[in-house]
């Protein structure tokens, strides 16, 4: 009896310090490997450099708010022209995750009126990223931009 008792107090012991290596796995993604092409919904993000760009938007929403993470991994980009041209877009949310917004990436955003960046990491806005965005009267930059491209915000 004690011999039984024993080896399932063994047994239990054994489980338990499987479980919190299991729990660890769980939550660490692996970056993904350069040049990965992942889309969810009517976003299409690239890998570089262990994190995600956003490189193309296929909808019509007139609001979109952009992911801090896709498969737990940060998004930290906006890439060249994802948003050009799009006549339905009044309003987008950037999280503190992106640091970068690619030249033109709003280029010719003609309804877009509304552009709410969170504090905390922007530093750089590229050449004509909000380039002849009409209705567009102001946007609120985070405390860290350091580089405004050429005609960001022309014919604002």
């Amino acid at each position: 009896m004690k011999k039984r008792i024993w080896s399932l107090l063994l047994a239990l012991i054994l489980v338990c310090s499987l479980l919190p290596g299991a729990a660890l796995a769980e939550d660490t993604a692996a970056p993904p490997t350069d040049g990965t092409v992942k889309t969810v919904g009517q976003f299409q993000y690239t890998a570089k450099g262990g994190t995600w760009t956003l490189t193309q938007y296929t909808g019509s929403a007139s609001s979109v708010k952009i992911s801090s993470k896709v498969d737990d991994i940060e998004v930290t980009a906006i890439g060249e022209y994802v948003f050009s041209t799009n006549k339905a877009l009044t309003s987008v949310t950037i999280p503190k995750t992106v640091v970068s917004i690619g030249k033109g990436a709003f280029n010719e955003c003609s309804k877009l009126s509304k552009v709410t960046i969170a504090a905390g990491g922007l530093t750089t806005i590229g050449d004509q990223a909000f380039n002849k965005c009409g209705v567009l009267t102001g946007v609120a930059l985070p405390y860290g931009v350091t580089t405004i491209g050429e005609s960001a915000f022309s014919e604002c």
